[in-house]
């Protein structure tokens, strides 16, 4: 799959519309060009790396609205039985229901969660979601790949970092566009985030020129 070459399928582009109608604020910065070719970089790679295996919970640490999960059901590639979103952000959280809205009412093939990515735990995490109703419903899942494609955004990277299991795959993603916003923790270079990620197993690294700034990404697991 080549990141260019991706075609919206009608169902994702017709979620995503009726998100941006139905929400109070403007999450079409989602849709810029950078996230989007970061999102799609990162599933043509994981694609590659991750050939003939599949996964049984994925989480996306810090989802926002839960674009790369839709992105990557749509493409159905590298096969992920679920997907979990956790973001502090209940606004994020609403609307990445609603882009998932077809996969949400599939068993919960996708669900969001309104928690700090900091207060899960693992290897099994037990967490509070709630259900269409607003009732709560108790958790206790074990992921068997976490990704987080904000790092930049993590303050206290290395004690977060470390809350992680050894053995489970990471994608992490960062940057060096030190002028956004909230990003507190960017990287100079490639070399500069592999040091902080300080993976002892690397599956893949790479940088994703983008117009005002680079995107890098490492595949690997901490053990």
């Amino acid at each position: 799959m080549d990141i260019f070459d991706f075609k919206v399928g009608l169902n994702l582009l017709q979620s995503c519309l009726r998100g941006q109608r139905e929400s109070d604020w403007d999450w079409s910065d989602a849709f810029s060009s950078g996230q989007l070719q970061s999102k799609l970089w990162l599933i043509r790679e994981a694609e590659r790396v991750f050939q003939g295996q599949s996964f049984h919970t994925a989480f996306v640490l810090a989802g926002w609205v839960g674009l790369l999960p839709a992105l990557w059901l749509e493409q159905k590639t590298c096969p992920i039985q679920q997907f979990r979103s956790f973001d502090w952000d209940s606004k994020s959280t609403e609307v990445a229901e609603e882009i998932n809205r077809p996969w949400v009412k599939k068993d919960w093939t996708f669900k969001a969660t309104t928690l700090d990515i900091k207060d899960l735990h693992f290897p099994l995490s037990e967490y509070q979601t709630l259900r269409k109703d607003g009732s709560i419903c108790l958790m206790h899942e074990k992921a068997d790949l976490i990704i987080n494609t904000s790092c930049e955004h993590i303050t206290q990277f290395q004690n977060w970092l470390e809350t992680l299991p050894e053995n489970v795959p990471l994608i992490l993603q960062s940057n060096n566009f030190s002028g956004g916003e909230g990003h507190v923790n960017c990287c100079r270079d490639l070399a500069h985030f592999e040091e902080q990620c300080s993976f002892k197993r690397v599956l893949y690294k790479g940088t994703l020129a983008l117009d005002h700034y680079d995107r890098f990404m490492i595949i690997g697991t901490r053990g």
